[in-house]
């Protein structure tokens, strides 16, 4: 039998998971507990988890970003012509 100190380490442990993933491994734990426990409803909790981390990962993909590594290279070549602000008066 496993100390009070051990399992509780363990349990910190799992717990943290979701933590130093951000987010992106939070199912880990539920399926864990799955595996150990084996009833129904912990599997449809998992499921849960899941489904969850799987739309947020889908939406932050989906979320465009304002970003500059995200621009085209040359910005310039997608512009028709530039505003006459930026053009030259001296002729």
């Amino acid at each position: 039998m496993p100390s009070r100190g051990g399992a509780t380490a363990r349990q910190v442990c799992w717990a943290s998971v979701p933590v130093w993933s951000i987010g992106f491994l939070s199912p880990v734990p539920f399926l864990v507990y799955a595996i150990i426990h084996r009833t129904r409803r912990d599997w449809a909790v998992f499921a849960g988890y899941l489904a969850a981390t799987v739309a947020m990962v889908v939406a932050l993909g989906a979320a465009g970003s304002n970003d500059a590594a995200t621009a085209p290279r040359n910005y310039a070549s997608t512009r028709s012509s530039p505003p006459t602000a930026w053009t030259s008066s001296a002729t």
